[in-house]
């Protein structure tokens, strides 16, 4: 679903091999902005549709919101 939205550019998932258990994902987005205009109709079909195919055993632990900072390239 997340590729089909204006702004995304990728999804990873990182899984700790120590805990496999826990998951991590890390989405990026060309703005901010392109991923709060996702309709949060759309946000709640993805949802459910993902409780019906893993069921409702997990629990999302925490969310973060970060900004990746560029910086000029200074020559050598």
């Amino acid at each position: 679903m997340l590729a089909r939205c204006p702004g995304f550019i990728s999804k990873e998932v990182w899984i700790e091999p120590e805990t496999p258990t826990e998951v991590i994902l890390i989405i990026r987005w060309t703005s901010r902005e392109q991923w709060k205009a996702i309709p949060q109709e759309q946000l709640e079909g993805t949802q459910k549709q993902f409780e019906q195919e893993f069921g409702k055993d997990y629990q999302m632990i925490q969310a973060s919101e970060y900004q990746v900072r560029k910086f000029p390239q200074t020559p050598s």
